[in-house]
């Protein structure tokens, strides 16, 4: 009781206009220690001013756990469907034996409810929600696994409509009070399609390019498709989404430079305005040309044409945006990001047009041993998380702490997408396997695998600088992915 009388003063001391814990920002965190854990983070900001005009603001955070609840072997990836107000969990396993897929409710409180768990087989490390074009009763989760397939599972009709009860887990409450809230008895996913790839001959990257390992999937702006990056292939596989059924379509892939080791891809639109330095749009559904090499590869790849109604409504959402699209992919084992033109001919499929590459760290040198991980686009601005790179002194309060820390490079997005480089910064720890932001863009959670912690950087959001580690939370496990949830 004293812990959580001490929980509520801290909050509502940081936003003494809420009365309910249950409003606070809270954050998702799985790590591979087989939970996840939720995170509530409390701040406060102030803004100083000069001849009235601000110049500075100050953001003091205090970051606590909520709860922690099981997931699965070794939970890789956390999807968050705000709409239903569920979380998917999917876990890896490294010891390649079963992995798992559990669906949570979030509850008023703050805390998980399990609803289903459902043996998904080992490997798989992304997954990304859609639902079927022309068909609203139908949505899927689609699943990245990194042993060489991409598989979809149907999730509707709504979880509660079965009869089946859901696995006797229950979170354990760390400072927050129990719920009495209750939801009907839930059934698990369904697998609906696997799609399991094959190489013909190895990559360049001796031990990590044998076989083909899908590493993310991510809807594309239009909606019509799903991506997945394949770091051992050094493919950006491109699948349409069957009208009706919401079942993956293989096309043409998108073919990368060899050795690339194709992770993570993010989308940024142009306004049709930006002379007046109007933002541009993170346009990534889910919720730059550098230092080029040889000279910009035009790549043509088209999905097969569907149903018109189906290609009429993807094309009308496309031709909606004001502005050229473009799609940043991140090589983790190359430390690069690929730029591409990105459109949508009027006879349906999408058009890849390579601009240029640049290394993670802005043309400064790779250091031996780094590896690039995640990528977000934010805004005019776009950051990558380096791991493994050692390139700052450590910023902690746990003891354990390494003596160096990685960082974060962030780019600045030019009117022809082209980035340029502008800051290296410290991730606040080692191993930012994970990052994302919040909805301002003001604060980004940083997941630092190898520090077992959690960290939340204040961020600039019209310039994009990094600003200072406002609060952190430690003895989480390896951490593998960060969400938010803002209600």
């Amino acid at each position: 009781m004293l812990a959580l009388n001490h929980y509520l003063t801290t909050l509502l001391l940081c936003f003494p206009f809420l009365t309910s814990a249950a409003l606070f920002p809270r954050l998702y965190v799985s790590s591979y220690d087989g939970n996840v854990t939720t995170l509530v983070l409390a701040h406060n900001s102030s803004t100083s001013y000069e001849y009235g005009r601000p110049i500075i603001t100050t953001i003091s955070c205090n970051l606590t756990a909520l709860s922690r609840i099981p997931c699965a072997a070794d939970p890789s990836w956390l999807t968050f469907d705000s709409r239903h107000r569920r979380l998917y969990c999917i876990g890896e396993d490294l010891l390649g034996k079963k992995g798992g897929l559990t669906v949570f409710e979030t509850l008023p409180s703050g805390e998980l409810k399990a609803l289903s768990t459902t043996d998904i087989g080992p490997g798989a490390v992304n997954s990304v929600l859609h639902d079927a074009p022309g068909n609203a009763s139908v949505s899927a989760l689609v699943l990245a696994n990194y042993s060489g397939s991409v598989l979809t599972y149907d999730i509707f009709p709504p979880l509660a409509a079965s009869h089946s009860q859901p696995p006797s887990q229950s979170p354990t409450s760390i400072s927050a009070p129990a719920s009495t809230h209750s939801s009907p008895p839930a059934s698990p996913p369904t697998l609906v399609q696997n799609l399991p790839f094959t190489l013909a001959s190895p990559g360049p990257v001796a031990g990590r390019q044998l076989t083909p390992h899908p590493h993310q999937v991510i809807l594309d702006p239009s909606g019509q498709y799903v991506l997945s990056p394949d770091l051992g292939a050094d493919l950006v596989r491109v699948f349409r989404i069957q009208n009706g059924t919401g079942l993956l379509l293989p096309c043409e892939h998108l073919k990368v430079t060899p050795g690339t080791g194709a992770r993570h891809v993010a989308f940024w639109r142009r306004p049709a305005d930006c002379t007046g330095g109007k933002a541009g749009r993170d346009v990534n559904v889910d919720r730059g040309l550098g230092g080029g090499v040889g000279r910009p590869q035009r790549v043509m790849k088209r999905a097969e044409h569907g149903p018109r109604q189906h290609r009429e409504w993807g094309m009308k959402r496309a031709e909606q945006a004001d502005g050229p699209l473009f799609m940043y992919l991140v090589g983790e084992l190359g430390n690069t990001i690929s730029t591409f033109a990105v459109s949508y001919p009027p006879g349906g499929g999408m058009e890849f047009d390579l601009r240029g590459t640049i290394d993670t760290f802005g043309g400064k040198g790779v250091p031996a041993g780094a590896a690039a991980a995640e990528i977000a686009v934010s805004g005019n601005h776009l950051i990558v998380s380096n791991r493994n790179d050692f390139s700052f002194p450590a910023h902690h309060t746990v003891p354990s702490s390494p003596s160096a820390a990685d960082s974060l490079a962030t780019f600045a997005i030019g009117h022809n997408g082209t980035l340029s480089f502008t800051s290296l910064s410290p991730a606040g720890g080692v191993f930012p396997r994970s990052f994302s932001l919040n909805r301002a863009g003001d604060l980004m959670a940083v997941g630092l695998q190898w520090s077992n912690k959690v960290v939340i950087i204040q961020r600039d959001v019209q310039t994009g600088k990094m600003g200072d580690i406002v609060a952190e939370l430690g003895g989480l496990g390896n951490v593998t992915c960060v969400v938010w949830d803002e209600q």
